[in-house]
């Protein structure tokens, strides 16, 4: 699944809920395939692994790790 679609369908669904929370929602069984269809993008959400402190700072030293070695920013 394509990280914008997941996103789109993210933002449609909070567009739905938004609507149903202020009674504008006309259609609940759309909100309630979208809330199914959202599952597995809620999990993908919660199961990203949190950023380490030591890429943090070594963004903060200006240090750039990469494939074929490190480089320091001047």
């Amino acid at each position: 699944m394509d990280q914008n679609d997941s996103l789109s369908r993210l933002q449609g669904l909070q567009a739905d809920l938004v609507a149903f929370s202020e009674s504008r929602l006309l259609n609940v069984d759309r909100l309630w395939t979208e809330l199914e269809d959202s599952i597995a993008d809620f999990r993908k959400l919660l199961d990203r692994q949190n950023k380490s402190d030591k890429s943090r700072q070594a963004l903060k030293a200006g240090t750039l790790v990469y494939s074929g070695g490190k480089r320091t920013a001047r």
